[in-house]
């Protein structure tokens, strides 16, 4: 699945003061999707092959999952079809007889999925594969700031971990200053830590309880 990057080459650099001079926006880029890939890791818990829920009868759409809001997982910050995959199995023992059916709409929120074509009498069940996160809703501005700070903190990673702090020759000690990383990952600390402070929502089979999160 490709990753959009949450936050853009400009955005990075304008925040932080990379320049190209310092890194290329190819490799920037790069470094910015890894960051998106370990924000979305952060945010959210994967769902393999979870059953859906609802009736196969050959005219319901309508499906639903066990945990929600669902998730963003490929960086374009909006919850689509796009962010699962569905399979319809003719044999709900053996996974050879399953393929991907086509989404036509996510209601995040809600835990629903509806299916562009309703499943015909012959399917035995319907999975999913998706991921949902325990934030009842994310600020995407901050997400931006997080993934550009840790944008940052690799790339310092990436430059800096093969140059040695000091150098002495003789009496004289040598020190450089190649470690801003570490003002850089608390930035995104700090930053996340705002993110997963908004009320978190949890569902457990057909009950909803709002756990506040602490003053």
């Amino acid at each position: 699945m490709r990753i959009l990057g949450y936050a853009s080459v400009i955005e990075v650099r304008n925040l932080t003061g990379l320049t190209t001079n310092d890194i290329e926006d190819t490799e920037l880029e790069d470094l910015i999707d890894l960051a998106t890939k370990m924000i979305i890791e952060e945010l959210t818990i994967a769902v393999i092959n979870e059953e859906l829920s609802g009736n196969i009868n050959g005219t319901n759409t309508t499906f639903s999952v066990t945990h929600y809001p669902i998730a963003d997982t490929n960086g374009d910050m909006q919850v689509t079809g796009s962010d699962v995959t569905v399979y319809a199995w003719t044999d709900a023992n053996d996974p050879s007889t399953k393929s991907s059916v086509s989404v036509d709409q996510v209601f995040p929120l809600d835990g629903i999925v509806v299916l562009e074509n309703p499943p015909s009498t012959n399917i035995k069940k319907l999975t999913i594969d998706y991921a949902y996160t325990l934030e009842e809703s994310i600020n995407w501005d901050l997400v931006k700031l997080a993934c550009s700070w840790l944008t940052a903190y690799l790339f310092c990673i990436k430059k800096f971990t093969t140059v040695p702090e000091s150098v002495v020759r003789g009496p004289i000690r040598f020190r450089y200053y190649t470690k801003p990383y570490n003002e850089y990952l608390n930035n995104y600390y700090r930053i996340m830590s705002l993110i997963k402070s908004k009320n978190h929502i949890k569902k457990e089979h057909s009950s909803m309880t709002l756990v506040r999160s602490l003053p």
